[in-house]
C-alpha cells in the first residue's frame, strides 16, 4: 500500500497461508512466511520475482521480525507438522473431510514454544530458541527484538 497516492499493488497472488511479512534492512526485499506449504518465500524488489528462502520446517512457520542489531531475521514456529495432514496435504477434498470430523473430537497440538533466528541473505539458521514442554511459552505467532543500549543487552520479547 503507498500512503502517498493510497494505491494498494498486490505483489504476490496464490500464497497458501500467509502470515509473517518483513523488510529488508537496505530494503530490497521482503520474507513472508507461507505457513500451509511450511516455507519462507523471498520477494526481490530489484529484479520483481519470488523465490522459495528457506523451507521443510518441521513446524508452521508463522511470524516474521527484523532483528535491527543485525538486519537478520526472527520466525516463529507455531505448531509441528501433522504427519497425516503432510500426507493428504495433495489431496484438499480429503483435507476438508478431516477439518470437519476434526469439530466433533478434541485433536489438541503439541505445545511447544520455538522460534529460530536465520541469517538474511542466506536463510541460514543462526539460532534458536526453544521451551520443548511448552510450560512457559506454548504457541509463539511472533517475536520483537530490542537492544538496550545503557546495559548493552538484546532481548527479545515473544507473543
Amino acid at each position: 500500500y503507498d500512503t502517498s497516492n493510497k494505491q494498494t499493488t498486490v505483489l504476490r497472488e496464490n500464497i497458501a497461508y500467509a502470515n509473517g511479512v518483513a523488510l529488508s534492512k537496505d530494503g530490497d526485499f521482503l520474507i513472508y512466511a507461507e505457513t500451509a506449504r511450511n516455507r519462507i518465500m523471498k520477494f526481490d524488489f530489484k529484479t520483481n520475482s519470488v523465490k522459495e528462502f528457506v523451507s521443510n520446517f518441521a513446524h508452521h512457520p508463522d511470524g516474521i521480525t527484523r532483528d535491527d542489531t543485525d538486519g537478520h531475521f526472527f520466525v516463529s514456529l507455531i505448531a509441528p507438522r501433522n504427519p497425516i495432514i503432510d500426507m493428504v496435504h495433495p489431496y484438499p477434498f480429503i483435507k476438508r473431510i478431516l477439518l470437519f470430523i476434526s469439530k466433533f473430537f478434541d485433536f489438541p497440538p503439541k505445545k511447544m514454544g520455538l522460534v529460530i533466528k536465520i541469517h538474511s541473505e542466506t536463510g541460514e539458521i543462526l539460532d534458536s530458541f526453544c521451551d520443548k514442554n511448552g510450560g512457559i511459552t506454548p504457541a509463539i505467532t511472533s517475536v520483537t527484538s530490542y537492544y538496550n543500549e545503557k546495559t548493552d543487552s538484546n532481548y527479545i520479547f515473544i507473543g
